[in-house]
C-alpha cells in the first residue's frame, strides 16, 4: 500500500477516534440547561452533570464562575442545574 494511502487511512482513523472522544453524554433538558450551555461551552464542551466529580465540583465551579463572569443569579441557576445530578449519580449505593 502506498505511503500516501496509509497516511490517509491513519489520519481518517485518528479523526474518528478524536470525534468519538469528544462525544458527550446528552445534557438533561430542564431548567438551567440553556444558561449552562451558553456560559460553559465558551471554553470547553458542557459536561453532563453525571460526568462531574462531586469532590472537585465546588473548587472547579468557583474557578469557572470567575472565567465565565457569572453574576449571582447565573451562578445559582447553574449550580442548581448541575447539583441535582451530582447528588443522584454519585450517591453511595444502598443495599
Amino acid at each position: 500500500m502506498p505511503l500516501s494511502r496509509r497516511l490517509a487511512l491513519w489520519l481518517t482513523a485518528a479523526a474518528a477516534l478524536a470525534a468519538a472522544a469528544c462525544a458527550s453524554i446528552p445534557l438533561p433538558e430542564r431548567e438551567g440547561v440553556l444558561l449552562y450551555r451558553a456560559k460553559c461551552s465558551g471554553c470547553h464542551r458542557p459536561y453532563a452533570p453525571v460526568e462531574i466529580k462531586p469532590a472537585k465540583w465546588q473548587e472547579t465551579f468557583a474557578e469557572m464562575r470567575k472565567k465565565a463572569k457569572l453574576n449571582e443569579a447565573e451562578a445559582e441557576a447553574i449550580q442548581r442545574y448541575v447539583e441535582i445530578d451530582l447528588v443522584a449519580s454519585h450517591a453511595p449505593a444502598t443495599r
